[in-house]
């Protein structure tokens, strides 16, 4: 991961807000502070540097954090990027405001996280960025820009990210928990897994692995653009590695093995 970090920085904006988010936590050595996630930020206080596309809800400010639509930026990774990992799904209920909570973060992580959303379907240029503790979710106000625009749960991923006290490495990778704020203790009553999803562009196939010694298993691909998911039982739990290799279309033969670092319920 820190080497695919380290060559993005010389590859100029990336298409994900994601990607972006990881070149800045590694490059930047800020603290996160108030609802402004990297010291290094994007127009109007945001932290991804986005050309917001115009109108009330292109990709701005809010009181939540930053949300909105922006235009669509140059290149892309040909290596694996993280879209989304979320535990127990994304619905959208009838309430307006919902919670993203993160699990209790591990020694030797800050103790706030950068919450992030992306669009998983091509084209869907949709971004959000937030902070979030794990005694204090994100607020996240779906009449903003998801339900003026009637955008579709599973067409939206997901995840956090969380850096290091010493700032050197690249961030963990955090579960987020969408919750209803009015439903309290219930939220968390029953076990649920957490679905990965993320993307190489090359990819025809993908394996995934709890590491060191789970069994590869086969990612299911969601189109023909390189997006897969796969999903961890709840019996993964915790500071977890997940390996994943992939081919490219229309070859077998599987490349280096990428390790994720994933912080989980």
């Amino acid at each position: 991961m820190t080497g695919r970090v380290t060559a993005l920085a010389f590859q100029g904006l990336e298409a994900s807000p994601v990607r972006v988010a990881l070149l800045m936590a590694v490059l930047c050595a800020g603290e996160f502070s108030g609802r402004t996630p990297l010291a290094a930020q994007g127009a109007n206080g945001c932290a991804l540097p986005y050309e917001a596309r115009p109108g009330s809800t292109g990709y701005q400010k809010r009181d939540y954090g930053c949300e909105g639509y922006f235009v669509q930026p140059q290149a892309a990774s040909l290596n694996v990027e993280v879209l989304s990992l979320v535990r127990g799904g994304i619905t959208f209920g009838d309430q307006d405001r919902v919670q993203l909570a993160i699990p209790r973060l591990s020694t030797g992580l800050r103790e706030s996280a950068t919450v992030f959303g992306t669009g998983l379907v091509s084209g869907l240029n949709w971004a959000l960025d937030g902070v979030a503790r794990s005694d204090a979710p994100m607020t996240w106000v779906l009449s903003t820009v998801v339900r003026r625009d009637s955008l579709r749960p599973q067409n939206i991923g997901l995840m956090a990210t969380a850096r290091r006290q010493s700032g050197m490495g690249a961030p963990v990778f955090v579960a987020v928990e969408m919750r209803d704020p009015s439903r309290g203790a219930a939220n968390t009553s029953a076990p649920r897994s957490t679905a990965l999803v993320f993307r190489v562009p090359l990819a025809g196939i993908a394996e995934w692995r709890v590491a060191p010694n789970g069994v590869w298993k086969r990612a299911e691909s969601l189109d023909g653009d390189g997006r897969f998911s796969c999903t961890l039982p709840e019996s993964v739990r915790g500071d977890v590695e997940v390996e994943i290799r992939w081919a490219r279309r229309g070859s077998r033969t599987f490349g280096a093995t990428e390790a994720l670092r994933l912080l989980l319920w």
